[in-house]
């Protein structure tokens, strides 16, 4: 099905046209040595194996496939705003209307916001992007290395009012900026130490 070099990074791989109905065995080979062995011993990485889960995952025909979250503070860093921008994934360009929505929990995992909207796709679209958009979100909690609070993003894709597939991800509202040769993280500077030394 497919071939990956480099023992800490993850692969994917489509098997939709190798599955079939029943029993599928799914079988990985590992090589000890590549090409990219000598790179990868300038890390000091002296493991052979697979250092990630190997798992099958099946969606949809239609399904989101990706998603990409970033977000703006105010200047007290308190409120602020969010966007989801998703990517749906069409790639037997079938015609199909689909309903998105998303979830934001705080670190607690109560509800903070929530919105759907509905995504129309033709048989010319192999790919669409949805951006969904979160204004006059306040009392956030900030991530920091101190204070690492995390929020959960849930991404629910509906048919006919029916939940197809749904995932979550964490996300940690932060302001990263530049001053001078300086580094901020919400407004407050941050020491780099050495790495690798």
């Amino acid at each position: 099905v497919g071939y990956s070099q480099d023992s800490n990074t993850d692969a994917e791989f489509d098997i939709t046209d190798f599955a079939k109905v029943g029993d599928n065995q799914l079988s990985v080979r590992v090589y000890r040595w590549c090409d990219g062995s000598y790179l990868e011993g300038q890390d000091m990485w002296h493991l052979a194996g697979i250092h990630r889960d190997v798992y099958l995952m099946a969606t949809p025909k239609v399904a989101v496939s990706d998603h990409y979250i970033t977000s703006q503070l105010s200047e007290g860093y308190t409120a602020g705003s969010m966007n989801v921008e998703l990517t749906v994934d069409n790639s037997l360009k079938q015609s199909a209307s689909k309903t998105l929505e998303v979830e934001l929990l705080d670190p607690a995992g109560q509800l903070v916001a929530k919105k759907q909207q509905a995504v129309a796709l033709t048989a010319k679209d192999a790919q669409k992007t949805v951006s969904i958009d979160f204004e006059g979100l306040t009392d956030l909690k900030l991530w920091s290395s101190e204070h690492p609070w995390l929020y959960t993003v849930i991404v629910r894709q509906l048919n006919n009012g029916g939940e197809e597939m749904v995932f979550s991800t964490k996300y940690g509202f932060r302001n990263i900026e530049q001053k001078g040769n300086l580094v901020y993280i919400n407004d407050k500077r941050v020491f780099f130490k050495g790495v690798n030394t």
